[in-house]
């Protein structure tokens, strides 16, 4: 059997009290008597509420900028209202010119997108950070339909009424139906750029498909772990994460595969995410059932562990 030192080129350290944490360190702590390192650590941690409670939000940003617009209220009431999160808490901004929810969000705080939602929506809207401009609206008018990119150039697709196949591109100046999505869905999940995005789960029922989007056409990749719908997401499309929908459960997705990680505190669907956050750093909020103004923000980082010596 091979030694640390084989492995490592060092002997373990020998310490009175446990170092910097750097991932992948091993020691024995003389004091307490341990063989310890330091390992990777992934969290959801409880954050303030929203101002208004709501299902079915838009969002856009991220863990430390997020934004979150429209929605459905306990009242029942869909609402225009948009919140700024500053990694701390939420303040009121312009509201959105059409009130809606399930509506497609993407881009950041200053730079947002929200698109369709409400019954059979065309309308698209633009933030800079302080007001909502409207702009030219999309083609096929739909709800719970996902997004990913910018306010310079996104795509959106999925939705309903019934499973949409749909997808259309933005340029910064029009939209053009391009190629759609291979299983047709509502309810989905989204994440990455308008070259490189990524559709995970969905509805009707629960799916658990994925597809990759190359900037061309959809390929069908490795299904989620858990098949669910109104799930939100955060990152790229080879390092994304999906939580949520109707559900505690999160994963995350490399490139190829999903791998489950830490669950939400609070089980939900049809709530926000950070479209512009990353694996790493994401911020969910809102959702359902019950309606809900809870905020999490997941982050990864290192942990010490005692090793079990056999």
């Amino acid at each position: 059997m091979s030694t640390y030192k084989e492995i490592r080129g060092v002997n373990i350290q020998h310490r009175d009290s446990d170092p910097t944490a750097v991932e992948g360190d091993v020691w024995y702590n003389t004091g307490t008597s341990k063989l310890k390192m330091h390992v990777a650590t992934e969290s959801w941690a409880s954050s303030n509420n929203m101002n208004t409670a709501r299902y079915g939000v838009g969002s856009a940003g991220t863990q430390t900028a997020g934004l979150g617009f429209g929605g459905d209220t306990p009242t029942p009431a869909v609402v225009d209202i948009a919140e700024k999160y500053d990694g701390t808490s939420w303040t009121e901004t312009g509201d959105l010119n059409q009130a809606r929810y399930n509506v497609a969000g993407m881009g950041t705080q200053t730079a947002g997108f929200a698109v369709a939602g409400d019954a059979t929506l065309v309308v698209a809207e633009t933030f800079d950070g302080t007001n909502w401009s409207e702009g030219p609206d999309i083609s096929t008018g739909r709800n719970t339909l996902a997004g990913a990119g910018t306010t310079a150039a996104a795509i959106v697709f999925g939705g309903t009424p019934g499973g949409k196949a749909e997808t259309e591109l933005w340029n910064g100046t029009s939209w053009s139906e391009v190629n759609d999505l291979n299983t047709g869905r509502r309810q989905v999940g989204g994440a990455g750029t308008s070259t490189a995005g990524l559709a995970f789960g969905g509805g009707p029922g629960t799916k658990d498909e994925t597809e990759e989007w190359n900037g061309t056409s959809w390929t069908a990749q490795n299904a989620l772990n858990t098949a669910r719908n109104s799930l939100a997401g955060s990152g790229i499309q080879t390092a994304a994460l999906a939580f949520g929908g109707s559900t505690n459960r999160t994963e995350k997705y490399d490139g190829t595969s999903w791998t489950e990680t830490s669950d939400l505190a609070t089980s939900r669907g049809a709530l926000g995410g950070s479209p512009a956050g990353t694996q790493g750093t994401a911020l969910a909020f809102g959702g359902t059932p019950p309606i809900t103004a809870a905020t999490e923000e997941f982050s990864t980082g290192v942990g010490t562990e005692n090793v079990a010596v056999d």
